[in-house]
């Protein structure tokens, strides 16, 4: 169907006769909303961080064939998203917001704004092989955050997460920032004598 860009008066008449505008809500949409497109475990295959003076590189090494099934189901633009601020971190899948691929505190301020998010691939040698330099390209997805100026130099730790909390639901980065600033102002208790029980009831007060 060929149709002419809306900001084409003749385009805008016609599409006002047919009333085809719709008024959107302000803010952005949940991703909560989106639809399941594949899960972490499936697509999400390892994980490599490294770091600059400046910049704060991740990335995440897909699964060829579940990425192509996913491909067939949205745009490849519309299969992550990230969530950002100046020292808190989420990378999720869409659709499946509440299993981060990667969710903590970074090890300093960067600007949220200057976030850079690609797919793409790369070429490696495969360990172990028999043949020595056979090599292996593979999709991955490439994330470079912009350190602040105050925060330029080398961090000591470039993502603080907990495993146990990552693979439990989360809400959004908002929920948990939250939840981390009142875990820092509260003493942690003492968990000497606890037994399993007593860990099962505080992980159920988590989730």
């Amino acid at each position: 169907q060929r149709k002419a860009f809306h900001w084409n008066p003749a385009q805008r008449e016609k599409d006002l006769e047919n009333n085809s505008w719709l008024e959107l809500q302000p803010g952005r949409p949940s991703d909560i909303k989106d639809p399941f497109i594949t899960s972490r475990g499936r697509l999400c295959k390892e994980f490599e961080s490294g770091q600059t003076e400046e910049y704060i590189h991740f990335r995440v090494i897909l699964s060829q064939s579940t990425l192509d099934e996913a491909i067939q189901r949205t745009p490849v633009y519309n299969i992550f998203g990230i969530d950002c601020s100046e020292q808190y971190f989420k990378l999720f899948i869409r659709g499946d917001e509440s299993s981060p691929v990667l969710l903590g505190r970074l090890g300093g301020k960067v600007v949220p704004d200057n976030t850079l998010m690609e797919v793409s691939t790369f070429t490696r040698e495969v360990e172990g092989h028999r043949v020595a330099g056979t090599t292996e390209t593979l999709p991955c997805l490439d994330i470079t955050l912009v350190k602040a100026d105050d925060s330029l130099g080398e961090w000591e730790e470039v993502l603080s997460s907990d495993p146990n909390m990552v693979n439990q639901p989360q809400g959004s980065l908002e929920d948990f920032q939250r939840e981390e600033v009142r875990r820092q102002r509260e003493p942690s208790p003492d968990r000497e004598d606890w037994t399993a029980e007593d860990w099962a009831e505080e992980q159920k007060a988590f989730a």
